[in-house]
């Protein structure tokens, strides 16, 4: 009897669609205050500045921005990097060790530019020429 019983309720009930498992809530994770720096120095062509372990500090001309941790060791040492754009890439220029002074950091994302003239060496000698020995006669 409990047999047939069965076979009752199996046909009383309706068919049920299969269940398909539900995908997880994929959401974007958030990007990073790294990642949204880096992208905005790429795009307005300025050096970076990451202050690592220390709050972020103004420097002029360039996007600045601090993490707690940086680099592939994530290293969490007192640094300050400077990376500059360089064909579509941010390409790290230096590590500079503890707290930098915000001139100094300017001096790295900009250096200096020589002029040719003084880089071939043509420009003015810091030093006169040695006196001629001699009596220096004349006529």
């Amino acid at each position: 009897m409990t047999g047939s019983l069965a076979i009752i309720v199996c046909l009383a009930s309706p068919p049920q669609a299969p269940t398909l498992p539900q995908a997880p809530d994929v959401r974007p994770a958030p990007l990073s205050a790294f990642a949204v720096a880096s992208a905005k120095a790429l795009k307005a062509r300025r050096p970076l500045v990451v202050f690592v372990g220390q709050p972020a500090r103004r420097v002029q001309g360039c996007v600045v921005v601090a993490v707690p941790v940086f680099g592939r060791g994530r290293s969490d040492k007192r640094r300050v990097v400077v990376m500059r754009p360089a064909k579509g890439e941010l390409k790290r220029v230096a590590t500079l060790k503890g707290a930098v002074p915000a001139s100094r950091i300017r001096g790295v994302a900009f250096p200096r530019r020589t002029t040719r003239r003084a880089r071939r060496g043509s420009a003015a000698a810091p030093f006169a020429p040695p006196m001629m020995r001699g009596g220096g006669g004349g006529c």
